[in-house]
């Protein structure tokens, strides 16, 4: 899983308000506290957009595999190296191309820090 640095701002009714650099998520709490935590994110949960996309991560691939019936990117960005897989193998992206990286709306979990 893609482990990233995270900000919990707000609790409410068990859910928590998160932030991850500009992008903003509602998440479980898992019981965690206002404050710095740790967001675990498989990589097929974690979704290429256009770069500029509202509520992306601002990233560039580094590396791109075909696999058959898959992609894998290994994506840079501000919060580390990100791996992720993508069903999408019609795409004509390139290494090297400034993306958008998105949560997926089920699947992002919130970690102690």
């Amino acid at each position: 899983a893609n482990i990233l640095e995270c900000e919990i701002t707000k609790l409410k009714a068990g859910l928590a308000s998160v932030d991850v650099g500009k992008v903003s998520l509602t998440l479980p709490s898992r019981g965690l506290a206002i404050g710095k935590a740790l967001l675990g994110v498989r990589p097929n949960r974690l979704l290429i957009t256009k770069k500029g996309v509202k509520n992306s991560l601002p990233g560039k691939i580094s590396r791109l595999t075909y696999v058959g019936n898959h992609l894998e990117y290994t994506l840079k960005t501000d919060h580390g190296e990100l791996f992720v897989i993508s069903t999408d193998v019609d795409t004509n992206l390139k290494v090297g191309a400034s993306v958008g990286i998105a949560f997926a709306q089920k699947g992002p979990v919130l970690l102690p820090h």
